[in-house]
């Protein structure tokens, strides 16, 4: 018989194995084990990390990422600022993209070292003018 985790920020009940709520994202440490419900959710296979989640999942309780990435908004506004800043001020932009590549987020670890690439191509342009 499989054992499940609620969510003790809005309880959710989630597989016995899952780091973090299928439905809110909240990590799952102390919360209590319940047992299952008779029926379950059709699941379908996180895009990041191809395990099996319910298919009305926010965030896939296995790795932590967003199943849908509009969703995951922690990152957006500092890899909008930094293209900016990057495009704009050339060496000054590594600060956001080096910040970016250390979040554990792989958009906003994909976006930092784009980042650095567009800063450093910035940097030599506004150092030959």
């Amino acid at each position: 018989m499989v054992e499940l985790k609620e969510c003790g920020n809005c309880g959710t009940l989630n597989e016995q194995d899952s780091k973090f709520c299928e439905k809110c994202g909240n990590a799952l440490n102390l919360e209590k084990t319940l047992e299952p419900k008779p029926n379950r959710i059709n699941q379908i296979d996180c895009p990041f990390c191809g395990q099996k989640i319910p298919m009305n999942a926010g965030k896939c309780d296995h790795c932590g990422e967003w199943v849908d990435p509009s969703k995951d908004d922690s990152h957006n506004s500092m890899i909008l600022l930094g293209y900016v800043i990057s495009v704009l001020f050339g060496w000054f932009g590594l600060i956001p993209a080096i910040y970016l590549m250390t979040c554990d987020s792989p958009s906003a670890n994909k976006n930092g070292k784009i980042q650095v690439v567009i800063s450093l191509i910035s940097g030599l342009i506004w150092m030959t003018l």
